[in-house]
């Protein structure tokens, strides 16, 4: 059960860190004519066009908008947000307070549990939990249901390199060291 929720943890960071949708290096829209000093305002993954951060005086939202495809949709995609509070200091630490139910919505085995999730708020590992138990994956594994809930509100820290319109963030998966380098929107 410790080397599932250790898992768990390590998948959760890595989605914070950045998602992938395969759309390739286009940064033609990002505007960077600001430098102000601090991580405060919108950033863009270089690589991904439709994963961002908003850092607001210690508030932050990621979200990230994927072209994967599911079974029972091919040609879905499913937007993910995550909202929390942050510090920065010699790390970037992140708190996460609310997600979405899309979070997982890869393991959504029907139109109706998407629809479920893509409508849902999570605050707290009661509401998800109980979320997670309607859902068919997790009804098939049960145990996925503890280390899901157990991790999720838990924070954690990256390293990471911010110059006036470059934001580097390191993931910390010793299995997956990863450099996501996203630019100053506005």
């Amino acid at each position: 059960m410790k080397k599932l929720s250790i898992l768990f943890i390590a998948l959760v960071m890595l989605s914070l860190i950045g998602c992938d949708n395969g759309t390739g290096g286009d940064t033609t829209n990002i505007i960077c004519n600001s430098c102000n000093g601090t991580i405060d305002g919108t950033w863009i993954l270089n690589d991904d066009n439709n994963a961002s951060y908003k850092f607001n005086n210690g508030n932050y939202e990621f979200s990230c908008l994927s072209n994967k495809p599911y079974s029972f949709n091919p040609f879905e995609r499913y937007y993910y947000l995550l909202k929390g509070t942050y510090t920065a200091g010699d790390k970037l630490t992140f708190t996460p307070k609310s997600f979405n139910g899309l979070r997982n919505a890869q393991l959504y085995q029907s139109a109706e549990e998407y629809e479920a999730g893509a409508n849902s708020w999570f605050t707290s590992k009661l509401e998800y939990r109980t979320f997670l138990e309607t859902m068919s994956y997790y009804q098939e594994n049960p145990i996925m249901i503890e280390a899901e809930t157990e991790s999720i509100f838990i924070p954690f820290d990256v390293e990471y390199t911010l110059n006036c319109c470059t934001l580097i963030i390191v993931s910390s998966n010793p299995d997956n060291i990863k450099k996501n380098i996203y630019h100053r929107f506005k």
